[in-house]
């Protein structure tokens, strides 16, 4: 049996999904790897006094509703209680409710709920952390662009490595660290490159001249 520690020093990486700004764990792994690690375990969703899936204060349906999911782990259990949420990370009323916005709430329930028990809880550290007023992300210079175009554009016509990413969307500091790793990039591809040459400058060098004969 692991440890909480031992369940937190998992890598998960792989199995992590970026919706907007919040990293999340993908539902069926976090399931796959409790299963793996506790053949035994289970889940439930907690129903509400009417039999139904999701939670709400009939006297505030404005603010919306919210799952309960239970995990027990280790014999162990704990609760993950998740808001409904739209596409925007928003409440949403409960007369908007629809089936698809409740399941997915829950799958995102079973996923923190296997975080309680210490898998991926790390990518989750400071979603719950307010939001800073105020700050307005500084735009990429024109400076920025024009250096991350030239290095992609060595990197496509030279080596044929090409990239997805929206220049244009970057603020400068994302900019920057993106610039970093595309420059590295292209600074292995010339190393690389230039130990070719001279390797094959090296073995030409080797090769027997006209009317001489190389000793064995």
């Amino acid at each position: 049996m692991k440890t909480f520690n031992e369940i937190n020093k998992i890598d998960v990486s792989k199995y992590v999904e970026k919706k907007g700004k919040f990293n999340y764990l993908s539902w069926a792994y976090a399931w796959m790897k409790i299963k793996e690690l506790d053949n035994e375990a289970t889940f439930r969703v907690i129903e509400n006094s009417e039999g139904l899936p999701f939670h709400y204060d009939k006297s505030f349906p404005k603010l919306g509703a919210f799952v309960k999911v239970e995990i027990t782990f280790n014999k162990i259990s704990l609760t993950q209680t998740h808001p409904v949420l739209n596409h925007m990370n928003k409440s949403i009323a409960v007369e908007s409710l629809d089936s698809f916005t409740i399941n997915t709430s829950i799958q995102r329930a079973l996923a923190k709920a296997a975080a309680l028990h210490g898998l991926g809880l790390y990518i989750y550290a400071g979603e719950d952390l307010p939001e800073k007023t105020g700050s307005i992300e500084t735009p990429i210079k024109s400076e920025t662009k024009i250096k991350i175009n030239l290095v992609l554009k060595d990197l496509k016509e030279v080596y044929g490595i090409t990239s997805e990413k929206d220049v244009n969307s970057l603020g400068e500091a994302e900019a920057m660290l993106f610039l970093a790793k595309i420059t590295k990039v292209l600074e292995k591809k010339r190393a690389e490159t230039k130990a070719l040459s001279e390797k094959i400058d090296k073995d030409i060098e080797n090769l027997p001249r006209k009317g001489e004969v190389k000793n064995a």
